[in-house]
């Protein structure tokens, strides 16, 4: 019987796990996608414990137009597998009404139907998360980081003149006024790197005025 119960239970530790990477590929697509909108509107941050203007994190991780649909599909999908291996247990009685324990009869069910509909669900959970990857950026203007925290780091470097509660304002990453000094660039027609054909401007995420960035400039 102990087998058997393991049998029947082993598909959902799969589906448990599998939750734990799709919510973590989703979370991190999301992630990365959220900081992408810096470069093109204001925003606030958002932070564990949260103070002055910064904004909490998600309740599920996930904002709820993701969350509360994957929940209710790996509830489905959980049901649905137990639904499709069982266990089964007969048990035998004589003729005088009494069990005859020797005569026990243990082993897995299936059911054709139900598999069917956890192999389909399945599938469209892997097709959706598929379409969503496929998906660019809408803001370009920032280089992505996801969750890399020495990429985030390398677009925090601010002017001293901002100021020390800037973490708690609207922020926006993008062109520092005011920083432009003799540098370098690639020539936006010849595409031949000449260091001195412009300038370098610094960039970073600022609660002051910033401006977008440009293609073909190298900044700092």
């Amino acid at each position: 019987m102990l087998s058997n119960v393991v049998l029947a239970n082993t598909p959902q530790l799969f589906i448990t796990f599998t939750y734990v990477f799709y919510n973590d590929m989703l979370t991190r697509m999301l992630m990365s996608h959220e900081y992408s909108q810096f470069a093109r509107v204001r925003k606030t941050l958002r932070v564990s414990q949260p103070r002055g203007e910064q904004r909490s994190t998600y309740w599920l991780q996930l904002p709820y137009r993701y969350s509360i649909p994957l929940m209710l599909s790996m509830i489905v999908l959980h049901w649905l597998v137990s639904r499709s291996i069982f266990l089964v247990r007969i048990t035998i009685y004589d003729d005088n009404g009494s069990p005859v324990p020797y005569r026990d009869i243990n082993a897995c069910g299936f059911s054709p139907l139900a598999i069917l509909l956890a192999f389909c669900l399945s599938t469209l959970m892997i097709a959706v998360l598929v379409g969503l990857g496929r998906f660019r950026h809408t803001c370009a203007g920032i280089p992505a980081a996801s969750s890399c925290s020495a990429a985030i780091s390398a677009a925090v470097h601010p002017l001293d003149s901002e100021p020390d509660d800037a973490a708690l304002l609207p922020l926006q990453y993008g062109v520092l006024p005011g920083t432009a000094r003799h540098g370098a660039q690639y020539g936006r027609s010849t595409k031949i790197y000449d260091p001195g054909l412009s300038v370098r401007e610094r960039v970073s995420f600022s609660s002051g005025r910033t401006t977008p960035l440009e293609s073909g400039m190298v900044y700092r």
